[in-house]
């Protein structure tokens, strides 16, 4: 860890199908809910989506990333409900 903030990178795999402009979308909507949320705003320092990262043998992957501040650093109770709305 670094002094004062940990980097946080999200692969995502894709299948080849999916349109992977929509999928961003619904990543940058995750990454925005997050900030909203005052569980995480004391946690995340934003949200950076980089976009297709590489191609996998059944997938393509999504890149992200966040910067998380060390004023707390455990992982807030409503992490996976975030994720499961925007699906």
């Amino acid at each position: 860890m670094t002094k004062g903030w940990s980097a946080i990178v999200v692969d995502i795999g894709v299948a080849y199908k999916e349109d992977t402009d929509h999928v961003n979308e619904i990543m940058k909507q995750v990454g925005d809910e997050l900030m909203k949320d005052a569980a995480w705003q004391s946690i995340l320092m934003g949200v950076d989506l980089w976009g297709v990262d590489s191609f996998g043998d059944s997938s393509v992957i999504l890149k992200g990333n966040s910067a998380a501040g060390s004023k707390k650093l455990s992982t807030p109770s409503t992490s996976k409900s975030h994720f499961h709305k925007s699906a």
